[in-house]
């Protein structure tokens, strides 16, 4: 999402707050397909370092 401030990541489920995304800790048992979580989530990571201007948003912060 883009908005007057810049680019924003909002990665609902797949972090739910940034302790998890910055040691590496997926949504586990939250989800219905685990290995597609844990992938997802690797690909969010992966986005927001190729981006570091990124506001990286929470599912349950904010």
């Amino acid at each position: 999402m883009r908005t007057t401030k810049g680019p924003v990541l909002l990665t609902g489920d797949a972090s739910h707050t940034r302790w998890g995304w910055e040691h590496d800790v997926e949504p586990g048992t939250f989800s219905a397909d685990i290995p597609r979580s844990a992938e997802s989530f690797k690909r969010l990571r992966q986005l927001a370092t190729e981006h570091p201007a990124l506001d990286v948003r929470f599912g349950h912060q904010h």
